[in-house]
């Protein structure tokens, strides 16, 4: 008997289908979303400049001691004077082989513990 009764309970299924389809979907973005950020949370290097609008390169360092990338190399890459830095720093106009030269040495040495 296919009477207005079963069609409800027909749509009624396919409509619990979809939202635990959607559910699901929903669910798996969110921990798509999650690991993104956690990995954007994390990275192996930061490139910093000194001249930021929301805080200078300097502010940034001094809080970024006092967080879980506080062990993440920086290289301060600036047209200002960061001689007192103890990052490694190029000036601007940076030459593209020579920054390259210095993520890879600065990778090095972090992998080796210095």
């Amino acid at each position: 008997m296919s009477g207005p009764t079963s069609t409800n309970r027909e749509g009624r299924r396919r409509e619990s289908d979809r939202n635990r389809i959607e559910r699901f979907q929903g669910f798996a973005h969110q921990a798509v979303w999650r690991r993104r950020r956690d990995q954007l949370r994390d990275p192996d290097l930061i490139l910093l400049d000194l001249r930021m609008p929301e805080m200078d390169g300097r502010q940034f360092l001094a809080r970024k001691k006092e967080t879980p990338a506080a062990e993440t190399p920086v290289i301060v890459v600036t047209a200002s004077d960061a001689s007192d830095l103890e990052e490694p720093h190029l000036q601007k106009p940076i030459d593209l082989e020579h920054l390259l030269n210095v993520i890879a040495e600065t990778v090095r040495k972090e992998s080796q513990g210095n």
